[in-house]
C-alpha cells in the first residue's frame, strides 16, 4: 500500500434527496394547509410532521463526514461528525468481525472489531468529544453483553472516576470511554467497535481490508528500512 485508500460511509447515501423530498413535502403541506386545513387538519398536522422528520434525517444525514475511513501506510483514521481517532498499524493487535454466542447459536453482529495492543494509549488518539458520543452509540452493545451474561449490570454502569493509566490519571469522557472499550473487550474480544454504517462494504470485506493494510504497512516499514 503506498496511497491512502478512503472509505465513505453509508451513512450518507441519499442524504441530498432525503433532504430535498423533506422540503417538498414540507412546503406541499403549508400549501395545503391553506386551503384544507378546517376539513383535514388532522392529516394535515400528520403529514407535516412526518415531512420535518424526513427534513432533519436528510441533514443529519448530510452533516456526516462524506470520508468515514482515511487508510494510509502509516496509520487509520475515523472521521465522525463529532471528531476522530487515528491509530497507527502498530498500535493494532487484531481484526474482525464481532461476533457473540449464546448456547450453540453463534451470532455476527453488525460491527468490525479492533484489539489494541494497549489500550491505555488510545486516550492521546481520540477527541474527547467523540468519546463522549461513542459512550452512548455504544451502549447497545454492553446491553447486550448484559443479555448474554458476558458483563453485569455494575459493570455497564457510568463511572465519574478518573481511569487510571500508564501515561498518568484520565480524567473525563475519555476516562469513561476507555472503562467502556475495557469491558467491550472482556465481552466481545475486542476495544474498538466499528459499526456497519460508517463502511461502504460489507463488515467482512473491510474487516479483510484493514488486515491486508496492516500487513502492507509492516512491509512498507521493513522497505524504509
Amino acid at each position: 500500500m503506498t496511497q491512502s485508500i478512503k472509505i465513505h460511509s453509508n451513512a450518507t447515501r441519499h442524504s441530498l434527496f432525503i433532504t430535498v423530498l423533506g422540503c417538498v413535502m414540507l412546503l406541499i403541506c403549508l400549501l395545503l394547509s391553506n386551503y384544507l386545513w378546517s376539513e383535514a387538519k388532522l392529516v394535515l398536522i400528520f403529514l407535516t410532521l412526518v415531512s420535518v422528520v424526513v427534513l432533519v434525517t436528510g441533514i443529519t444525514k448530510h452533516i456526516e463526514p462524506k470520508c468515514s475511513f482515511e487508510i494510509s501506510p502509516q496509520a487509520v483514521v475515523y472521521q465522525h461528525r463529532c471528531g476522530q481517532w487515528q491509530l497507527a498499524w502498530s498500535d493494532i493487535k487484531y481484526i474482525a468481525p464481532v461476533t457473540t454466542s449464546r448456547g450453540i447459536e453463534q451470532q455476527t453482529l453488525p460491527y468490525v472489531g479492533i484489539r489494541l495492543e494497549e489500550l491505555d494509549k488510545f486516550a492521546e488518539s481520540i477527541t474527547p468529544r467523540l468519546a463522549n458520543k461513542l459512550i452512548h452509540e455504544q451502549r447497545p452493545l454492553l446491553i447486550l453483553a448484559v443479555q448474554h451474561g458476558l458483563l453485569s449490570v455494575e459493570q455497564i454502569t457510568l463511572r465519574f472516576q478518573p481511569y487510571k493509566s500508564a501515561y498518568g490519571l484520565i480524567k473525563g469522557p475519555i476516562a469513561e470511554f476507555l472503562y467502556q472499550s475495557a469491558n467491550l473487550q472482556q465481552a466481545f474480544g475486542f476495544h474498538l467497535m466499528i459499526p456497519s454504517t460508517a463502511l461502504d462494504r460489507s463488515i467482512e470485506e473491510f474487516s479483510v481490508l484493514l488486515k491486508q493494510c496492516k500487513e502492507s504497512a509492516h512491509d512498507y516499514v521493513d522497505e524504509d528500512v
